[in-house]
Order: C-alpha cells, then sequence, then structure tokens
C-alpha cells in the first residue's frame, strides 16, 4: 500500500514553499480568489456605513498572521483604526500601513513586532489560550475596545473551544457590528460525491483524530453559522459561503478564479501537509508509516486529474 517516503510528488517539485509567512501568504491569496468580491464587499461597505455617521470605525482582526488583511483594510480605509492581535509574530510579513491606522498587540507574552509601524502593549495571557484574552484588550488610542467589525480567520487548528472564543468576541463587538469568521477543513474530499483512496481515507482520519485529542473539532467549519446562531446575540440568517478550494495545479474550468485558485493550492499542498505533520506525530502514530503515508496522499492529491478539494468556508453576521 505504501511507497518510499518521498519529499516531492511523483508528479514534480509542487512545492518551493520555505517559510510559514510564505505559506500563510498564498493560502490568503487562495482564499481572496475565492470569496471577493463578496467578502471584501461587505467589510468596505459595512466600515463606509460607519464613516458617513462622523465617526472613525475600529476594526479587530484576531490572530493576525502576517498582517496581511490588517494593512489591506487599513490602507482603503483611512478612517478606520484597525488592532491586529495574535500570540506569535514570527509569521509577520514586516508590512506597514499607509496611514499609520494600525496597531499590533501582542498576545501570550511580550514580544517584539519585528518591521510593524505601530505597537500596542503586549498583553499576558496568564496561561488562557491567546486569542481568548482579546476582552482584556484596551486601545490604547481610544480607551475601551468596542470593534465595529471583528475578523477571524484560520484559527481553527489554534484554538481548541473554538465556540467559546466566538461567545467571547460577540460580547465584545458593538451593537450593529459585523463578524467574519473564515475557515477551512484540513481534510481532503473528492468531488461529486466520489469515493476517496484508502490512503487519503486514513491521513484524514489521522488528522481528525490527532486534533480532537487536542480539543479541536476539525469539522467545525461547516456548522459555522449553527454555532453563532447558538449565541443569541446576532441577527440570522448569516451570509455563509461555501466553496471548494481544488488541489489540481492544471484544473479546466469556466471559472477562472477556480482555475487560478487550483494553481495557487497545489504550490502549497506540501508545505500544509507537513504543517499538519507535528500535532498528527504527537498522537502516537509510527513517523515512518506517517510520512510513507503523506507521500502517498501527496502523489494523489497533486495528479494533474485529481478532482479533490477541501472546503472552506466563510460566515457573515450582525450583532443585534
Amino acid at each position: 500500500m505504501f511507497r518510499s517516503e518521498s519529499r516531492s510528488s511523483t508528479w514534480g517539485s509542487c512545492s518551493d514553499i520555505s517559510t510559514e509567512p510564505q505559506r500563510l501568504e498564498i493560502m490568503n491569496t487562495v482564499h481572496n480568489t475565492l470569496l471577493n468580491p463578496y467578502a471584501s464587499q461587505m467589510v468596505h461597505q459595512h466600515l463606509a456605513m460607519i464613516h458617513t455617521r462622523g465617526r472613525r470605525s475600529r476594526v479587530l482582526d484576531v490572530g493576525a498572521g502576517t498582517g496581511s488583511w490588517a494593512c489591506d483594510v487599513a490602507d482603503k480605509n483611512p478612517f478606520c483604526d484597525v488592532i491586529a492581535v495574535d500570540n506569535d509574530w514570527s509569521k509577520f510579513a514586516g508590512r506597514a500601513s499607509l496611514h499609520g491606522n494600525v496597531d499590533f498587540a501582542t498576545l501570550g507574552g511580550y514580544r517584539s513586532v519585528p518591521g510593524a509601524h505601530r505597537q500596542t502593549s503586549a498583553l499576558r495571557s496568564h496561561g488562557q489560550p491567546a486569542a481568548l484574552v482579546c476582552l482584556t484588550i484596551q486601545d490604547t488610542r481610544h480607551g475601551a475596545l468596542t470593534p465595529d467589525l471583528i475578523h477571524v480567520k484560520t484559527l481553527l487548528l489554534e484554538m481548541p473551544d473554538y465556540p467559546t472564543l466566538l461567545q467571547r468576541l460577540a460580547i465584545l463587538l458593538r451593537r450593529g457590528g459585523l463578524l467574519v469568521v473564515i475557515e477551512s477543513e484540513p481534510m481532503f474530499i473528492p468531488r461529486c460525491g466520489g469515493e476517496s483512496s484508502q490512503a487519503l481515507s486514513i491521513w484524514n482520519a489521522c488528522v481528525r483524530d490527532a486534533y480532537c485529542a487536542r480539543g479541536v473539532d476539525v469539522t467545525l467549519p461547516r456548522s459555522l453559522s449553527a454555532c453563532l446562531s447558538a449565541s443569541g446575540v446576532f441577527i440570522h440568517p448569516a451570509y455563509t459561503q461555501e466553496v471548494g478550494i481544488p488541489t489540481a495545479g492544471y484544473i479546466r474550468s469556466a471559472s477562472s478564479a477556480l482555475a487560478k485558485a487550483g494553481r495557487l493550492h497545489y504550490s502549497v499542498i506540501e508545505a500544509n501537509l507537513r504543517y499538519l505533520l507535528p500535532t498528527v506525530l504527537a498522537h502516537g502514530y509510527s513517523r515512518a508509516e506517517i510520512m510513507r503515508l503523506m507521500a502517498d496522499v501527496l502523489n494523489e492529491l497533486t495528479h494533474p486529474s485529481s478532482t479533490h478539494h477541501q472546503r472552506l468556508y466563510a460566515v457573515y453576521v450582525r450583532k443585534a
């Protein structure tokens, strides 16, 4: 069943990704390609509505990662004040905002933000999951932070008890504010209801079980809307986007967005699999067997005729 361990696909190297910021930037482009223009329109129209009332808007970006989303929003909205929070700024892209309207807050300890335009005082988490400390954040320029918009993206694998995070952010959000949550499932599935191969089924099960042992439900993205509805503070129905991210680098599709996303996703599949590897191995699986399994999965996903995809979900909901 297994082949010998291989670092790259039989179909040629599909990954020249050498750093985590590079992987995250490409995945950010993939998400933007599939979710825009709706995603960006929702954000900018909401902020513009606030600006027409004669006040500045406030945005909280939770788990900012490379900082690209925060800087993009700040650059396009000069009357918006953005706070980007994370507990690890090693992935920061070193970008500065055009208007000086982005602050970077570090959670979980005192760390510098390399290359940041400006940084708020670092906050200690006192052992709590980093993003859950958001309720203690004080905007150093405006007093207590009550965001008009909260953006959460790709925190699922880092955040045990993800629903609790959403509940606390719901409390923090201003009435009438917009919450945007974007998450993808780490499993790969065949399109059109086909059956997964044995290797891919085993890999998906290993990932699911390994993260479950850490308190992370990797299937949660598909029920995000229901999770937010259960909080009882949002206006429903929420608007939800569900998109399949293709794995084939040579996809022929009537949609140019799908074709572009497939090419970009293809380039980071190996890096994405390796990102999951430490958690999978920590669950007690044999390293040799997992590496052989991953090589099989990589070859299958990067085959030119692959029809597999990952599910991407985006939920937009307003607070009552």
